[in-house]
């Protein structure tokens, strides 16, 4: 067989298909002669004349993985069983590439027995149309920032080694991983430097691991490792030792420097469990109780996660179920003015009158409806019902609601609070919305909108519980703050008075040059409200002002024009008031 013009073909040169850049052949089964074109030849490489080639040749520069199915698609054509063949496979170059290509042919003549006598086609170069596909199929399997295998591939990787375990035994282990401080970082640095620290985070991860081994980005700042091999925990403990030693080292990023940690959930296979499903679930159980226990660990899973898992499901029922039915109350805690002993305002508190339960405590529910969003619509029922209530009071209180981070993001806090008022009739200037920095930590751009549309409905934003948090200064200079809430364990039972006083003091200096309004909460005792007086607090809220009651009973204490000093507007136990 031999290339050449179309002069050099075995037969007429006009039966083989023409094409300006394909590569044509044309092969005669009588005399064995075969042709390939100049094209045909330049495709793989080769000069015209160079390649040596006979019957055999396209076989020889078949790539392995093609052969058997190309080669059985070809016999039944030559049988006569489909009309043509069209085969795309890769061919060798002379470079020992491979190059993809659409090989068609078609035997055009036949004796009376239905032999096939000679068999003419096309090559087309598909390289790049395969490259494309080859892309896009990577695509579809990867996580286009870090390049890891994404959720989908971790899972049909997961699903594979679990199958082989099945017929030949042995074990594995999956991790999943959450990073830790990685949103502090995404808003300090911004999302540009986020992305290189994931990158870097991706990479030291996969220099961890063994080849055979998997990690997958899920999403986020979430990750997954499978560990091929687990028939024990140790080599589970040492990867997650490390994993936690390689991912808490600095990462510079241009001309800054982030620091994150990582927590990590372990599950192994059998004791975990077999099934893919169960196994992560579990390894996400266990990174759940890693991060509640400090962050920065790693923990495996027990049994009893299982049961806090269904206790969580089943307080996630009970709590859509008491939206559903109304089981929710309010109870009012009194703030005072100190320079006036009359009450200026009241905070509202969310009770659950549960069926069986009795009267639940908001610490324990609100982290609840918050993880589950559920925190939304049960916020928005709070500020209707408290600024329902508080339209009975007199003009000078007002109500002060809390706001949850999830409210904030969710992005329907500024419509929520401007329904409330509308139906309620309540000035604006008489409704509190109390945050702590956990809302601006969250999201300080969105934060920062939405507390500024609230000012100016004239809705005042007060920050709670401050001193707890990691940036309060810098939140104070940003923010529209009217109102400044101490918070309670600098002047707890415990705090020494000299240390309370000079914490208090200092607090009370910032505020008043900044024009805001400060309390001390969780005064309690006769000397805590005298330090609170005396350093400058404005107001104070407390037990000893005024334990948390219904509104009802609130509003008889209301309707006295003054106060003779330090009144008490509810006498409740701690237990019954859940604060």
């Amino acid at each position: 067989m031999r290339a050449g013009g179309p002069h050099g073909s075995p037969g007429s040169a006009s039966t083989a298909p023409s094409s300006g850049s394909d590569g044509l052949f044309d092969y005669d089964f009588v005399t064995d002669a075969a042709w390939v074109s100049d094209c045909w030849c330049r495709m793989l490489g080769y000069e015209p004349g160079e390649l040596r080639v006979d019957r055999h040749t396209w076989v020889r520069l078949l790539h392995l993985e093609d052969k058997a199915q190309a080669l059985q698609q070809i016999e039944n054509h030559l049988r006569g069983a489909a009309p043509a063949f069209r085969i795309e496979c890769r061919l060798r170059c002379k470079d020992g590439a491979w190059r993809w290509v659409l090989a068609r042919g078609k035997v055009v003549a036949r004796d009376a027995a239905g032999e096939p006598l000679r068999i003419v086609g096309t090559h087309i170069d598909i390289s790049a149309r395969k490259a494309a596909e080859g892309r896009v199929t990577w695509m579809a399997q990867h996580d286009g920032l870090t390049e890891l295998p994404n959720r989908t591939t971790f899972r049909e990787r997961l699903d594979q080694r679990l199958a082989e375990l099945r017929r030949r035994g042995g074990a594995c282990a999956v991790l999943c991983l959450d990073l830790d401080r990685f949103k502090a970082v995404n808003d300090t640095l911004g999302h540009l430097a986020s992305d290189a620290l994931l990158r870097e985070i991706a990479h030291r991860i996969r220099a961890t691991l063994r080849g055979e081994d998997t990690v997958a980005r899920l999403g986020g700042d979430e990750f997954a490792v499978l560990l091929h091999q687990g028939e024990d925990a140790d080599r589970a403990i040492l990867v997650a030792q490390r994993l936690i030693e390689v991912v808490q080292a600095p990462v510079v990023l241009g001309a800054q420097q982030a620091e994150v940690g990582v927590s990590i959930g372990i599950a192994l296979t059998p004791q975990h469990g077999d099934e893919a499903e169960t196994l992560f679930r579990r390894a996400d159980l266990a990174l759940y109780r890693a991060k509640a226990e400090g962050r920065n660990t790693f923990r495996f899973f027990e049994p009893a996660m299982d049961e806090e898992a269904e206790a969580r499901r089943r307080l996630e029922l009970d709590l859509r179920r008491a939206l559903q039915h109304g089981e929710f109350e309010l109870h009012y805690q009194p703030i005072l003015d100190v320079a006036t002993g009359t009450i200026a305002s009241a905070e509202a508190l969310v009770r659950w009158r549960h069926s069986s339960r009795g009267l639940v405590p908001p610490g324990d529910f609100i982290p609840a409806a918050e993880e589950t969003g559920l925190i939304v619509p049960l916020g928005e029922w709070v500020l209707r019902a408290a600024t329902h209530e508080a339209r009975r009071w007199p003009e000078h209180v007002r109500v002060a609601v809390n706001v949850s981070a999830v409210q904030v993001r969710h992005g329907n806090l500024f419509p929520a609070v401007r329904a409330a008022l509308d139906a309620s009739g309540l000035s604006a200037e008489r409704l509190e919305l109390e945050i702590t920095e956990s809302v601006l930590m969250a999201d300080d751009e969105r934060a920062s909108a939405v507390l500024h549309d609230l000012r100016s409905l004239g809705v005042r934003i007060a920050l709670d519980d401050f001193g707890t948090g990691y940036s309060s200064l810098s939140y104070l200079r940003h923010f529209p703050f009217y109102k400044l809430k101490i918070d309670r364990s600098f002047l707890s039972v415990g705090s020494k008075t000299e240390e309370a006083a000079f914490i208090v003091r200092a607090v009370a200096a910032l505020g008043r040059g900044l024009g805001m309004i400060v309390v001390a909460e969780g005064v309690e005792t006769q000397e805590q409200y005298d330090v609170a007086r005396a350093e400058g607090c404005m107001e104070v809220q407390g037990y000893l002002i005024g334990q948390p009651c219904p509104g009802q009973e609130l509003r008889i204490h209301l309707r006295r024009s003054t106060m003779d000093g330090v009144q008490q507007p509810c006498r409740r136990s701690r237990h019954e008031c859940g604060r």
